[in-house]
């Protein structure tokens, strides 16, 4: 669904309703959907500062060698073990196909030189030795981590003082290996190792069942897409919802809370007043909000240390496949040191319109953005020309998405945490505020910064509710996924 297709809703100057959801991405909508679903009487309303629902996913449409067809410019993979996300697109009635990844793939690092491969990295054996004891070391590293709060894994302070970069400078012995990791992790972030904590990179590695669910297309990570794209997902939630109960076009200015109520003032002026409210933005968007009383002190913290990755996607559309025609699977991996790109897949659409997707991210995208469109457009298709051959500089359309650039949203595709902030994450992003209860796919605990760890992330915040108003509607086998675990040790924070 196009994103301006959406209906903006009339302003109340005042409204009273149970719930009031702040974010309509598909983490918020998946929470407003699930309150609705267990109790209708429930009144729920959802607050989005943009003039459109789906959050980091945005669907476009865009000329075709059939015409016209659409392409997602946001989050768009999905895998079978993301049980959240693919139980979800059943329940509205979507389809997902595979990721094309048949035939041979391109890869260049610092030598500059362009190798090919199929399922192995075509490498120096030593270099792909070393790349195999890395990814094998940080699996066994990431299992010691516990999902739900990593600083209680016992070498949590020491791996939370070491950026990414600086762990690989330690553990890679061969320059080939620690360039195309460090490749793998920028695609993962948007961000530069150099900013990652190495604790922080664990724990969303085992939060994804490992580094081979990560980075493989053929399994978990970038196993599938969805027909018809992505941001139809909400768009469909937010009809099942209710338009009447969306509310575009409100950014949210303050928020007071008290022993009763909460009160949610918006830049418009308009007040929602509810018994408990879920925040699904993004760390820092949430930060940048007025409470009162203010936010604690943790999680302050931890929203400082949580900046978001800075991404650009760009989608290029062809009259034929010519990649496939030459046994290539349209796959590129660059470590961006000699060009801009960081990667490029084959993107051709359920209805077999070719086309590309790719990313420059991180420092090359922040230099190579200040350019004029016309030179990023060329620059784009030079670049992949110098591996797929002149055809690539032959397209029918280009579009690109910065990202950082996105209001309301200025990164992704999710947020980074930097040393030091992992004494503060699970606390910090998922721990109940009196009454009011944190979402988002940052604050997942399987596959987090991805679609599933939205959806999972939403209903977690919307049982949380229901265990305060319709607690008939809750099992305790659920809230063990919740801040209101009955074997933890927190309790329920009214």
């Amino acid at each position: 669904m196009n994103a301006n297709a959406d209906e903006k809703m009339a302003s109340p100057a005042s409204v009273e309703v149970d719930v009031v959801v702040v974010g309509a991405g598909l983490s918020g909508l998946s929470a407003a959907y699930e309150l609705t679903k267990r109790d209708p009487s429930l009144r729920v309303a959802v607050l989005e500062a943009k003039d459109r629902v789906g959050g980091r996913t945005l669907t476009t449409t865009l000329k075709a060698a059939g015409g016209e067809d659409v392409w997602d410019l946001g989050g768009q993979w999905v895998g079978s073990s993301q049980t959240h996300i693919m139980a979800l697109i059943q329940e509205l009635g979507l389809e997902v196909y595979s990721q094309y990844d048949k035939g041979k793939k391109y890869m260049k690092l610092g030598d500059n030189k362009i190798r090919t491969f199929t399922s192995i990295p075509a490498l120096p054996f030593w270099v792909l030795i070393d790349l195999y004891f890395l990814m094998r070391k940080i699996d066994s590293m990431s299992s010691q981590v516990p999902i739900e709060d990593p600083y209680q894994c016992q070498y949590a302070e020491k791996w939370d003082s070491i950026t990414v970069e600086e762990f690989m400078q330690q553990q890679c012995w061969t320059a080939g290996a620690k360039e195309a990791a460090d490749c793998l992790f920028l695609i993962l972030g948007g961000a530069d190792c150099s900013q990652m904590s190495l604790l922080f990179l664990l724990a969303q590695t085992n939060a994804a069942g490992g580094t081979g669910a990560v980075f493989d297309s053929s399994q978990s990570g970038q196993e599938f897409k969805v027909k018809g794209g992505t941001q139809q997902i909400s768009s469909l939630l937010a009809e099942k919802i209710g338009k009447q109960n969306i509310f575009l076009n409100h950014p949210v200015m303050t928020v007071t809370q008290d022993d009763t109520q909460v009160h949610i003032t918006t830049t418009k002026g308009d007040v929602f007043k509810c018994s408990r409210a879920i925040f699904t933005t993004m760390p820092q968007q949430t930060a940048s909000m007025q409470f009162n009383p203010c936010l604690p002190a943790e999680k302050l913290e931890l929203f400082k240390r949580m900046p978001a990755g800075y991404i650009v996607k760009f989608i290029i559309t062809y009259q034929t496949a010519f990649w496939r025609d030459e046994g290539f699977s349209g796959e590129i991996v660059s470590s961006g040191k000699t060009d801009l790109l960081l990667g490029v897949l084959d993107a051709t659409s359920p209805n077999g319109n070719p086309a590309l997707v790719g990313f420059v991210a991180a420092k090359h995208a922040v230099k190579w953005s200040s350019q004029e469109a016309s030179k990023r457009k060329a620059a784009v298709l030079s670049a992949i020309a110098e591996f797929l051959g002149p055809q690539a500089e032959e397209c029918l359309d280009y579009v690109e998405k910065n990202w950082g650039e996105e209001p309301y949203t200025l990164g992704g595709p999710g947020c980074i945490g930097g040393t030091g902030c992992m004494a503060y994450y699970a606390a910090g992003l998922r721990k109940p505020f009196k009454r009011i209860h944190f979402g988002g796919t940052e604050s997942a605990t399987a596959w987090c910064s991805y679609l599933s760890g939205a959806v999972q992330a939403g209903i977690r915040t919307a049982i949380e509710v229901l265990h305060h108003l319709r607690p008939q509607t809750v099992t305790q086998e659920e809230l063990k996924q919740t801040a209101y675990c009955p074997d933890s040790a927190q309790k329920k924070n009214d």
